[in-house]
């Protein structure tokens, strides 16, 4: 499979050093890999992975009049790019969805070209995961389980995008449902995670600032 062959290219999740054996020879990745019953070691799942990382960020997801409650958990890029644009910027406690991108090849190429040029400190990964905390919403807002975001950027083959503004800068925060770029993009930040999708709810954002 594609996920089996991603383990065995990643040195990162395939290199265990195989200390169980007694005459001190490594066994293949390939070899370690399809060993029946056996586990691919240092690789953990997307709830395990969220638990290391700082909470950089818990309100609500706000898209026409549902909103949707999430902690974002930082797990990759510039800490500062999260620290500036989402913890002392004018949002609060509510990010506001209010634009699409599509799911396609130059959309995302485009996205690529913005983030090479932000380099590593212009930019980070989050992942956001359903909270049980409930932001104070007007009325006409209507809270709603995360899944439904998921379903719903899915079904227009889309991510959001929210504009986040402080005094001095600016930042996209591009929100993605689990898709082949969002993983690969979660993968790279997080070596460790395991590259099967997870099944949890769940959503990956980027942060590019401008």
């Amino acid at each position: 499979s594609n996920s089996r062959r991603k383990c065995e290219s990643d040195p990162d999740l395939s290199d265990d050093g195989n200390k169980r054996k007694s005459n001190g020879s490594k066994t293949s990745p390939k070899k370690r890999a399809s060993s029946k019953g056996r586990k691919i070691e240092k690789t953990e799942s997307l709830s395990d992975l969220c638990k290391r990382y700082p909470v950089a960020w818990k309100g609500s997801i706000v898209l026409k009049t549902n909103a949707f409650s999430v902690k974002l958990f930082l797990v990759g890029g510039d800490p500062a790019v999260a620290e500036k644009l989402l913890v002392n910027s004018s949002i609060g406690s509510t990010i506001r969805i209010t634009q699409r991108l599509k799911l396609e090849k130059q959309k995302l190429e485009q996205l690529n070209q913005k983030l090479a040029s932000a380099g590593v400190s212009g930019h980070c990964i989050l992942v956001a995961m359903p909270s049980n905390t409930t932001t104070e919403l007007p009325e006409d807002i209507q809270h709603r389980p995360v899944k439904h975001l998921l379903q719903y950027f899915l079904q227009k083959q889309a991510a959001g995008i929210s504009t986040l503004v402080t005094s001095d800068s600016q930042g996209v925060l591009h929100t993605f449902p689990p898709c082949d770029f969002a993983q690969t993009k979660l993968l790279k930040a997080a070596p460790t995670l395991n590259p099967e999708p997870s099944h949890q709810d769940y959503l990956v954002m980027i942060l590019v600032k401008e």
